[in-house]
């Protein structure tokens, strides 16, 4: 299949990925390119917080960039600043960031740069900030209030919906987030979001959960 097809049969199961359209989306995602032209490229794995310099030659070989200055600064919600660091990438051509991050901001931005031989790179992402990806996460955009509803299709558990609190609403913890579990599964249920949170989009979280037998 072409790139093209690829690329039309993804965006008929999932037609936007972080608000933007999935052409558009994958056409950013360089990790998808097999011919990327001549050039440096930044690519962030998010689960690991590392960020990754290479270049292609005008061959196409791919070289990693080790010994070499890349910055990566997180902001939250509003464009506060939570993270700001520059490392020196390893022989690998990677550099591992361990910035210290408030589960209860939600979505943050991480943006990534590198002064290059060919120019500057930058890549800019987004993900939850808590460390443990596990839970529910999630991001409306064009909305500042509403509600959300939470169904299991193997019927684990009733459907229930949860109010999205105005803007710099404070919560208490101990009802930010609870399960519902049997013998064999765990469904994690987002009750309200975590204290302090100050976003003008509504977003659901839910607190990692162990296997039960209660």
């Amino acid at each position: 299949l072409s790139r093209a097809q690829l690329i039309g049969l993804a965006k008929s199961v999932q037609s936007k990925v972080e608000g933007m359209p999935f052409a558009t989306w994958a056409s950013a995602q360089h990790i998808f390119d097999t011919n990327q032209s001549t050039g440096c490229y930044i690519f962030q794995r998010l689960n690991q917080l590392s960020v990754d310099l290479y270049c292609v030659g005008d061959d196409g070989t791919v070289i990693t960039q080790g010994g070499a200055d890349v910055s990566l600064a997180i902001k939250g919600t509003h464009g506060a600043s939570l993270f700001s660091r520059t490392a020196n990438t390893s022989s690998y051509g990677f550099a591992t960031f361990h910035p210290s991050l408030d589960p209860s901001a939600g979505r943050v931005q991480l943006t990534a740069t590198s002064n290059t031989f060919r120019g500057p790179v930058t890549s800019t992402v987004y993900r939850q900030a808590a460390d443990d990806q596990a839970g529910v996460f999630g991001v409306v955009t064009g909305a500042a209030t509403g509600t959300i509803s939470f169904s299991s299709p193997k019927k684990q558990f009733k459907t229930f919906s949860v109010p999205v609190p105005m803007v710099h609403s404070r919560l208490r913890r101990s009802r930010a987030c609870a399960a519902r579990s049997s013998p064999n599964t765990v469904a994690p249920v987002c009750r309200q979001p975590a204290p302090s949170i100050r976003t003008r989009r509504p977003t659901a979280w839910c607190c990692p959960v162990s296997r039960t037998n209660d």
